[in-house]
């Protein structure tokens, strides 16, 4: 009776599932961390664009406020970040995407607040001014040890979520790239095996039948290999006794 599901089959069922877990985990694993990553080199990178700011609005608190608004405005073009600065008490003096005179106290919001301390205040929070999620670094502008304002730089959520949707494709398209390459080469290992099996069964089935000049190939060096050199011995031992009884016999 032939079985339901051959050892080609069966071989490479087993490897497969093997493989497919082993690299989507690998996937899921290496997609993790490089998600993990962007969100902190996003954040150092707001950190470093608000600290240099920082240093840039210093000459202009000291001037008009028309001044620093200008300044942010042209900051904000030049890097596609949002530029604020707020003084110590929480008005708004100039906004890289907004006019500041129609802007509410910022006295409030948990990253000036810490700013204002003399730290650097990161938050990801909804914005009410832009209706949308965004993420926020503030640094104290200092002068002569004195806080003298805060300099807070955005980027929208949304921008950073579809750079790592973006990642997370490619991070898939490879698994499934990798996948692929892994089934075809289990599905050919597979077969190479069980035609290896399946020289060795006929070539007992033949010797059962009794016909012991039968031999098969030896094209491996492993333990198949080993088998089939053995089965090749075990004939050529049952042929030689075959032989030497009907030479009694005779």
């Amino acid at each position: 009776m032939r079985p339901r599901f051959g050892i080609t089959w069966k071989y490479f069922i087993a490897c497969s599932a093997i493989a497919t877990i082993a690299i989507f985990t690998i996937a899921l694993l290496i997609n993790g961390v490089v998600r993990d990553r962007y969100r902190r080199w996003t954040a150092d990178k707001l950190k470093v664009h608000a600290l240099l700011a920082a240093e840039i609005f210093k000459n202009a608190l000291n001037e008009a406020p028309e001044k620093a608004d200008l300044l942010a405005k042209e900051i904000g073009r030049s890097t596609g970040l949002r530029i604020t600065l707020i003084d110590p008490m929480g008005t708004v003096l100039a906004d890289s995407e907004r006019d500041p005179l129609t802007m509410e106290n910022h006295s409030g919001r948990p990253e000036i607040k810490k700013a204002l301390k003399g730290e650097i205040g990161m938050s990801t929070r909804y914005s009410t001014t832009l209706g949308e999620m965004m993420s926020y670094v503030a640094v104290p502008v200092i002068e002569e040890g004195r806080i003298r304002g805060v300099v807070r730089v955005s980027l929208k959520t949304r921008e950073v979520n579809l750079l790592i949707g973006e990642i997370t494709d490619r991070v898939l398209l490879l698994s499934i790239i990798m996948w692929a390459v892994a089934l075809a080469l289990t599905f050919l290992f597979s077969s190479l095996f069980s035609s290896s099996v399946r020289r060795m069964v006929a070539l007992t089935r033949k010797i059962a039948e009794g016909d012991f000049t039968v031999r098969t190939a030896v094209r491996r060096r492993d333990e198949m290999g080993s088998l089939a050199e053995a089965l090749n011995e075990m004939a050529r031992k049952l042929q030689s006794l075959f032989e030497q009884l009907q030479t009694r016999y005779d």
